[in-house]
């Protein structure tokens, strides 16, 4: 377009009277506070009216995102998650930390092959620095399978066990969370839009999920999972200290 607008979305729902919804890109626009003229995501959805509520995100919100992703005919956002068995072995626990430490940073493509030569060295009984670029990724690796019995009781012991596994070498506040999921924890994802999220309802991501499986009975993964695919579609929008739910 040419008139100094940017389109934000066309909303065709039938229900519903079609509409582009546009805002300016003048800079010069005085903003509310927490909206900067790089934050596009903040700009767009203060213009369009959408950033209307404060506070903790409702469990009718919620819902409201659970019935689009019904029909959508999406797959239940639980079964996209890996949530594993919790009756593993000290093989498993640190075979799950190596896979873990093999994805920082990499494509599922380039991780799964590292794991599958770092794990077949394991289990030969040789170290997995060959096998790796990543040097600090091996040693790591290395530590967790040679301390795994011990490391595997403590983790079964504590009842913190995502701190427990931020600990570990090699494995980062992302992967924490990933491994104890694959561990059998019930955990939403570390993700970018349930941080945004959390800052603009002034609720940790923990917490949020929390607060909504114990009023809806869903599990913390599956309400992690589509917190992350409405934010992500579009549905649920957030910046500074506001949110709101975009037309479906």
């Amino acid at each position: 377009m040419t008139d100094g607008t940017t389109t934000l979305r066309h909303n065709d729902s039938p229900d519903r009277p079609s509409s582009w919804v546009s805002l300016s890109t003048d800079p010069s626009r005085n903003w509310p506070d927490g909206f900067s003229p790089a934050n596009d995501d903040g700009r767009r959805a203060w213009a369009a009216g959408l950033l209307v509520e404060t506070g903790p995100l409702t469990t009718e919100a919620y819902l409201s995102l659970a019935r689009w992703n019904r029909e959508a005919g999406i797959e239940d956002a639980a079964s996209t998650e890996n949530l594993g068995d919790s009756a593993v072995t000290d093989e498993d626990f640190a075979l799950a930390a190596a896979a873990v430490i093999c994805k920082s940073g990499q494509t599922s493509k380039a991780a799964r092959q590292d794991y599958e030569r770092a794990s077949a060295a394991l289990w030969r009984g040789d170290g997995v620095g060959t096998d790796l670029q990543n040097q600090d990724k091996a040693a790591a690796i290395e530590f967790i399978w040679r301390h795994r019995v011990r490391l595997y009781r403590g983790y079964r012991e504590t009842d913190n066990k995502l701190p427990y596994a931020r600990s570990l070498p090699g494995v980062g506040p992302g992967g924490c969370h990933s491994l104890v999921r694959s561990l059998g924890q019930d955990t939403p994802r570390s993700d970018a839009y349930l941080r945004r999220l959390a800052g603009a309802t002034g609720e940790a991501p923990q917490a949020i999920c929390e607060r909504l499986a114990a009023d809806t009975g869903h599990r913390v993964v599956t309400i992690g999972t589509l917190i992350w695919r409405a934010m992500a579609e579009g549905h649920l929008v957030a910046a500074g200290k506001r949110w709101g739910l975009a037309p479906v």
